[in-house]
Parts: structure tokens; C-alpha cells; sequence
């Protein structure tokens, strides 16, 4: 299964490795350019939820990663060390074990996660580092296989990767401490890891999404997704009724709807899928007193999660709208806010309001 993963469809990556991991695991082998500690932090804790705790603890584990332009995080190749049962290698090292930031040759640039299963083999390969954004929201293109019918095949590209690496010692490590922190001020590179902050336009000078829509500039039902800043989510007790713009729902059902008026009309209902969970007959109303459109989203009592000072992205699916929610400073929402800015799709919510709103 070839996976395209993007800010409009985010979370494609870390899902497919972790959908590899399950109790029959008995091997898990990593090889990636370079790792971070926010992606390790991220990773590691979905796989032990997946294996479970013992079981994650018996399995050999060996993982391979670089050095090259001191991309891979110090705390990062820490946090590995500490995993049980694992051993951890280094890819082009110079003479003597010595870290080298900026090799003369190539450089080390593999990513793939690879699971075995007794005699089977699952994987995942592509483009995605060992890094937050990596798993979550960056633009990635992988490959997921499973039960790979040539496991000694599988076996043997690994031992050719694992070849050209030396054991991660303490030496090593704080060598490359060293040495990263010295040319920190010139970097050959910036790490994925580092997302530039998007540079958005106070919101009072933003656009209202009801006035981009009505003017034509925009229509909302072409986007694969929409994001939506929850703010507090104080207008019902159980704070769990999202304020969309007015003409949101243009971006969730065929655009037909006009009794803008004072009083409280239903427009539709959706189906929203969050996670494994499927809310069917969800209501989305027009409310006359606030003039805003508004979505019943799942409540906690349903099982639905949190919403409070969140990103709330919602993305079309064959069998409803896919919910991905994330806390508004997050990388994930940092990158939804860029994506859209750059576009020229982030607007404001409403007008007596700073909340905003984008389309992907």
C-alpha cells in the first residue's frame, strides 16, 4: 500500500508503522537518516500500546541511524539507548569511531521500519525520518508491506545496512556533543524537525470566511479539508458544540441552505470517524441568536475526545469526515496554519471573533 501523507491528510505515516505492530511481533530493525527525541517520544509509546509492555521488552531491537550534519538529536540516540533489549549503530563514522558531520562521500539516508513476525516480515519504507513532523504532517510518500513472502531477502538488504555501521558508545555520543555543538552556528542542514512558524496576518485583518465565500473567491466544497480553531468551547455544558463561519457548511454538504434568520434550523447531519469509532447523525445547525453555524461534535461521554484550545481538522472520507484533533500550539496545527496561509486559505472565523479557520 503505497501512502501519501500531507498537512491535509496528516498522522499517515506514524499510523501505518504502528498498524505493522502487533503481539506476534518478535523483531523490530530501524534504519532512518536521522532522529529526533520528539520522535522518538512519539513512536515508541504507540508501539508498546500495540505490543504491549512485556512483550515489547523480550523483542531485539536494532536500529541504525546518522550523524550526517548533526540532524539526529543527541537526546534522541539517548532516549534509544534506554530502550530494553536494544542495540543501537551508527552509520558513517569516521576513523577510529570518530562523528563526522559533513562526510566527503555519501551520506546515510535510508528509512525503513521493519517488523518480523516469526517467518514474516512487515514493513515500512519511504521517505520519513524519525521525527515528529515526519510522522505527522510533512509531506511524505511510503510504502507499507505485509507478510513479505522473501524474508530472507528482507534479511539480508538489512544486513547490508547494518554492515556499513559501529555500536553507539559513550564515547561516541559525547563526541558528537561536542562536535554538533560547534557547528551548531553553520549548519549543513535544517532538520525537519525545525517547523518555521507560520507567518499568519492579525486576525482583524484577515478575511471572514462568509465574505470570501460569498464574494466567490473560494468554495469550500473543492478542499479535501478543512481546520477550524476551537477556542474554548464554552457555548454548550458539554463543550463539545464547535462555532464554524457562517457558510462552513458548504464544506460539508451540497451548498442549498439560506434561512439565515433568528431562530435555530437544523442544515444536516454527518458522520464523523475518529480513530476506529464511527458517530453517525451527528447535527449540524444554524443558531439565529450567535448567527453562527455550529457542529455536534462526539461528546466525551460518547467517547469523543477533548476539544478545548484545539485544532479541529475535519477530512472528506468515503464513509464520513475523518476528525483529527490537536492542541492549538502543536506542530500538527502549525503546519495545518502554514499549509493554508501559503495558499491563500486562512480566514477568520467570524467577525466578533479572533478564531480562524482554513482550508487545505
Amino acid at each position: 500500500m503505497v501512502i501519501l501523507q500531507d498537512p491535509a491528510r496528516p498522522n499517515g505515516v506514524l499510523q501505518a508503522i504502528v498498524d505493522c505492530a502487533d503481539e506476534t511481533v518478535s523483531a523490530f530493525r530501524m534504519a532512518v537518516a536521522f532522529a529526533t527525541l520528539s520522535g522518538c517520544e512519539l513512536l515508541f509509546p504507540a508501539l508498546v500500546a500495540r505490543i504491549g509492555a512485556e512483550g515489547w521488552e523480550a523483542i531485539p531491537k536494532r536500529i541504525v541511524t546518522g550523524l550526517d550534519f548533526g540532524n539526529t538529536e543527541p537526546a534522541a540516540l539517548a532516549y534509544l539507548r534506554e530502550l530494553p533489549n536494544s542495540t543501537i549503530r551508527i552509520a558513517h563514522l569516521g576513523v577510529g569511531g570518530r562523528p563526522v558531520l559533513a562526510p566527503p562521500g555519501t551520506i546515510f539516508h535510508p528509512k525503513l521500519y521493519l517488523f518480523s513476525k516469526g517467518d514474516g516480515r512487515d514493513l515500512v519504507l519511504g521517505s520519513a525520518n524519525l521525527s515528529r513532523p515526519a510522522m505527522t504532517v510533512n509531506t511524505e510518500i511510503i510504502e507499507r508491506l505485509v507478510d513479505v513472502a522473501n524474508a530472507r531477502e528482507v534479511d539480508d538488504l538489512w544486513s547490508r545496512i547494518e554492515s556499513a555501521s559501529t555500536e553507539l558508545t559513550e564515547a561516541t555520543l559525547q563526541a558528537y556533543v561536542t562536535l554538533r555543538h560547534q557547528h551548531r552556528d553553520h549548519p549543513a542542514a535544517v532538520p525537519d524537525e525545525q517547523l518555521l512558524p507560520a507567518s499568519l496576518l492579525p486576525s482583524n485583518l484577515l478575511t471572514e470566511f462568509r465574505e470570501a465565500v460569498e464574494a466567490g473567491d473560494v468554495d469550500p466544497a473543492i478542499f479535501p479539508a478543512l481546520w477550524v480553531e476551537a477556542g474554548s468551547m464554552s457555548s454548550s455544558a458539554s463543550h463539545a458544540q464547535l462555532e464554524i463561519p457562517r457558510l462552513g457548511h458548504r464544506f460539508f454538504v451540497p451548498a442549498g441552505f439560506t434561512a439565515y434568520d433568528e431562530h435555530h434550523h437544523q442544515i444536516g447531519s454527518l458522520t464523523f470517524l475518529i480513530g476506529p469509532q464511527v458517530f453517525e447523525n451527528r447535527p449540524m445547525t444554524w443558531h439565529g441568536h450567535n448567527q453562527m453555524e455550529r457542529l455536534n461534535l462526539p461528546t466525551s461521554a460518547m467517547g469523543g475526545p477533548e476539544y478545548s484550545n484545539t485544532a479541529i481538522l475535519f477530512r472528506r472520507e468515503e464513509a464520513g469526515f475523518e476528525v483529527v484533533v490537536v492542541p492549538w500550539e502543536s506542530t500538527e496545527a502549525a503546519a495545518w496554519r502554514g499549509e493554508s496561509t501559503a495558499q491563500g486559505h486562512t480566514y477568520r472565523l467570524g467577525h466578533y471573533t479572533p478564531r480562524l479557520c482554513g482550508l487545505l
